[in-house]
């Protein structure tokens, strides 16, 4: 908590953060008063996390990065691969003969003398190569991404599919805060009415662990797009969205409701406890 005391004695003196809360009250005191100083809280520490998210410590980006720089790896090898096999059929007077040598070790000799006594130890190297490399791409999907953390989340946003084109890694802080910010509001909005107040407050637990009853996108939100805004500019003054806007904020949320059927809202990774 004294981390995000130190930061918020930062942020509260900023002039971008007074005319957001400004833009805040003006949205949604009248709903609630006497709750508003708990919405309040809940927007800062959504600001506070997606303010001191590092994604190169996001353990899930990390997974899929090395995943992918992998499988660019074995592309190589495989093309690698095919070469030596066809140079060894156009120049079998050198490439066989390595070959053989190249499997003439007294454990691939004996296996091959009992397996198929007849064959040729450079017909034997032909298929040890093509089998490895079939067997890299194979190697790497089962090792890697196992959980659904590991495979679809990006910051504090779960995602219902893996998502084949992502935002670069500076943008993740930037899209995960106008999430969180639209679910907050969205459910605050609606559970206000219903005279839920608990439930409203309930993305700020930051218990999202049964994703069977989890917290995702709102139904019916997009009157405080303004308020995103304010809040994305205060909290992020480096994002690469420079001087984010109602609309900006608009098209970014659209895109990402559009790459996924639902998204959950989850806790930033620097504070849950995800498995290596």
């Amino acid at each position: 908590m004294s981390h995000f005391n130190d930061w918020y004695k930062r942020f509260s003196s900023k002039w971008e953060y007074k005319k957001a809360l400004e833009k805040l009250k003006e949205s949604f005191m009248d709903e609630s008063p006497e709750q508003f100083p708990r919405l309040k809280k809940v927007v800062l520490h959504a600001c506070y996390y997606a303010a001191t998210y590092d994604p190169e410590k996001d353990t899930a980006w990390l997974k899929r990065k090395h995943f992918r720089e992998c499988n660019k790896r074995i592309t190589k090898i495989r093309s690698a691969v095919e070469s030596i096999r066809q140079f060894n059929v156009e120049c079998p007077e050198i490439g066989k003969i390595a070959a053989a040598d190249a499997l003439s070790s007294k454990l691939i000799e004996l296996r091959c003398i009992l397996e198929s006594p007849s064959k040729p130890l450079e017909d034997t190297f032909d298929q040890v190569i093509e089998t490895y490399s079939s067997e890299l791409l194979k190697a790497n999907n089962e090792k890697e991404l196992r959980s659904p953390f590991d495979r679809c989340s990006t910051a504090n946003m779960l995602f219902s599919r893996e998502r084949p084109h992502q935002e670069q890694p500076s943008q993740f802080a930037t899209t995960g805060l106008m999430f969180e910010l639209d679910v907050i509001f969205g459910r605050w909005s609606a559970d206000c009415q219903n005279g839920d107040i608990e439930k409203a407050l309930h993305a700020s637990v930051g218990d999202w662990a049964d994703l069977s009853d989890g917290v995702t996108k709102p139904e019916k939100g997009g009157r405080d797009y303004d308020v995103i805004a304010a809040f994305v500019k205060a909290a992020l003054p480096n994002s690469p969205m420079n001087n984010p806007s109602e609309d900006s904020v608009r098209s970014r949320l659209k895109d990402l409701y559009k790459a996924s059927p639902v998204v959950y809202l989850v806790q930033w990774p620097h504070c849950r406890n995800l498995q290596p």
